[in-house]
């Protein structure tokens, strides 16, 4: 199976198609918004919306664990008020 390559927007070298940080100059391709591409053969190809997640920190996770608990407590107290 051939691969399939695009051109970075910021140096033009050639690209892995489903890249989302150029190996050559370092930029960030995609940044959740749509896109659309030339890859290296001249075919135009559309890449769609495509978010990249951030890692979680690990105040996100004590608050979501914060919330998951409040929200099991809150359950139960209902449970026993009926």
């Amino acid at each position: 199976m051939e691969e399939e390559f695009k051109r970075c927007p910021y140096c033009a070298e050639d690209i892995k198609f489903a890249a989302i940080k150029c190996k050559h100059c370092g930029e960030d391709i995609i940044k959740g918004k749509k896109n659309d591409w030339t890859n290296a053969k001249g075919v135009n190809s559309s890449l769609g919306s495509v978010v990249v997640k951030e890692k979680s920190t690990a105040l996100d996770i004590v608050f979501n664990t914060i919330i998951v608990i409040c929200t099991i407590i809150g359950l139960f107290w209902l449970a026993y008020q009926f």
